[in-house]
């Protein structure tokens, strides 16, 4: 997992691990009410949504619920879809808007998906303190976990 603290590479720590190709993990630190997870949560369906129909093309994808863990609150969702490589591509999507929201770099997606990405990380306030996708095991060859911290 990139864990970023404050602005600079120097603050970066990777770990290794990486997601399953058609599996999209949603992990929060901190102390966690239900009333902030409801609304984590709501905004990363939103993300999803829109990077679904950006990426997808009106395909139908279907998000099922994979895992949840409490302590970190965790929680993982699997996309199926009739084009397997279109889940592969939202997948790889998720990851870049997370690098790209880590770097302070522009979300390289539609405005859309730009609001929806901003509006997920301004969960980060002090009661959540980072924002992250979490490793799964047996993970396929890509890899790009980044996860957001409070300075």
């Amino acid at each position: 997992m990139i864990y970023m603290s404050s602005p600079g590479l120097s603050q970066w720590y990777l770990n290794g691990h990486c997601m399953a190709r058609n599996t999209l993990t949603l992990t929060m630190k901190g102390s966690i009410t239900l009333d902030i997870y409801n609304k984590v949560v709501g905004r990363f369906f939103a993300l999803i949504k829109a990077l679904s129909e950006e990426i997808g093309s009106g395909a139908p994808i279907t998000w099922r619920l994979a895992g949840l863990q409490t302590g970190s609150a965790s929680m993982s969702i699997a996309g199926e879809a009739m084009q397997p490589e279109l889940v592969e591509r939202i997948t790889r999507a998720y990851a870049s808007v997370g690098t790209a929201l880590a770097f302070g770099e522009p979300i390289p997606y539609s405005a859309k998906v730009n609001r929806c990405a901003l509006a997920l990380s301004q969960v980060i306030n002090g009661e959540i303190t980072a924002l992250g996708g979490c490793p799964r095991k047996n993970p396929p060859a890509f890899c790009d976990h980044v996860a957001l911290e409070e300075p």
